[in-house]
């Protein structure tokens, strides 16, 4: 265990205080681990995490301004509303991609018209986007709104500002959904065991023709992902009466990791320039 003294700034004072660094300490989000920049610092038995670190998750821009001692934090344009989630912003349609990548993504939980449904929202350039097939099922009518491609696994998705008017009169309520999101498949046994066979994933979906197959989607520390292949047996051992066996896996690059590698090696020439 390391101690060391920092100091806090505030109103033009500083405060030495004594905290520790504690390395041994993990952040997982919706299941899957966060691999942190820094350790967590523990002070007066409250935990700390780099705010930069903790905003990019929750898909949050931060901006310090030195002048007036203040970190900015600004939500992304067009979030959800409703529940405990991120409140609602307005967007251009000069923001919404015809084309996207995928980046951050999160499972969320719908309450809308009395019904709960599972909705994998995507994170990118602080625009929020959530994937058609999850709003479909909601039985929300999409015609005419602008849908954007996402080539690299497939999946249109829809800006949350194109269903702002499209919810009717009732807005559904949101909140971190914290099991996998599972399409296609009514009986609740199945379900069961496709959420305790990956319970970090973020979707399992029925391969077409295939009996009791399944692709499970999971996002990986560096955001590639990876897509398991399962098929369910019955098992009257199993609390499920099913379980569940791996077929194949399949490991997806992620392009937009090219992108930020690209960022990273600038700033390092320009630290190496200055």
């Amino acid at each position: 265990m390391t101690v060391f003294t920092s100091g806090v700034y505030a109103e033009v004072i500083i405060q030495e205080v004594q905290a520790f660094l504690r390395p041994d300490y993990k952040v997982a989000l919706d299941g899957k681990a966060v691999k942190l920049s820094q350790p967590i610092l523990i002070y007066n038995n409250s935990s700390y995490v780099p705010l930069k670190t903790f905003s990019e998750l929750l898909g949050v821009e931060t901006r310090w301004e030195n002048e007036t001692f203040t970190i900015h934090l600004s939500r992304p344009s067009g979030s959800l509303s409703g529940g405990s989630g991120p409140k609602t912003g307005s967007a251009s349609s000069s923001n919404m991609k015809d084309s996207i990548m995928l980046d951050s993504l999160l499972r969320y939980k719908f309450i809308y018209q009395g019904q709960e449904y599972g909705v994998l929202a995507n994170i990118y350039e602080n625009e929020l986007y959530l994937r058609v097939s999850d709003i479909r099922r909601m039985n929300v009518n999409l015609s005419g709104a602008k849908l954007s491609d996402e080539p690299l696994l497939g999946d249109p998705y829809v800006h949350i500002s194109e269903l702002e008017y499209r919810w009717g009169d009732e807005r559904p309520l949101t909140d971190i959904k914290d099991e996998i999101i599972v399409e296609d498949e009514t009986d609740q046994d199945k379900i069961d065991t496709l959420i305790k066979t990956r319970k970090s994933a973020l979707s399992a979906r029925k391969v077409p023709s295939e009996i009791d197959t399944y692709t499970i989607l999971t996002q990986n520390e560096n955001k590639d992902f990876t897509i398991y292949t399962v098929r369910l047996r019955e098992n009257k051992s199993s609390d499920t009466g099913y379980s569940a066996s791996n077929l194949k896996s399949e490991r997806i690059k992620n392009p937009i990791n090219d992108d930020e590698d690209d960022e990273d090696e600038e700033e390092e020439e320009e630290e190496e320039n200055d």
